[in-house]
C-alpha cells in the first residue's frame, strides 16, 4: 500500500467565479491551487483592506482532483474538509 502522502486531494479556485451579493467584487482575491492535506488550510477566496465594509457573495467552480495511486486497494475513501468563514 503507498504511503497516505501520496494520496492528495488538490483544490483551485483561481478558475472559479467570485459572485457579490451586498457589495462590489473589487477587493476580494481568490486563492490559488494548492494540495489539501487535511490539516493545512487552504483559501478559497479573501479580502483586502480595499473590499467593501459590507459584503456578502459567494466563489463557485473551484476545482478539486482527488488523486489516488496506482495499486491503492478499491474502496470508498473520505477526507473530511470544513469550510470557515472568518469575518475581520
Amino acid at each position: 500500500m503507498e504511503p497516505l502522502t501520496k494520496r492528495r486531494l488538490t483544490v483551485n479556485p483561481s478558475g472559479g467565479t467570485v459572485t457579490p451579493v451586498i457589495g462590489v467584487a473589487a477587493g476580494i482575491t481568490k486563492g490559488v491551487f494548492t494540495t489539501f492535506s487535511g490539516t493545512s488550510p487552504v483559501t478559497l477566496m479573501s479580502a483586502s483592506a480595499t473590499a467593501s465594509k459590507i459584503w456578502a457573495g459567494y466563489i463557485t467552480n473551484t476545482s478539486l482532483a482527488q488523486t489516488i495511486p496506482a495499486g491503492q486497494a478499491a474502496g470508498t475513501y473520505v477526507l473530511p474538509m470544513v469550510q470557515t468563514i472568518t469575518a475581520l
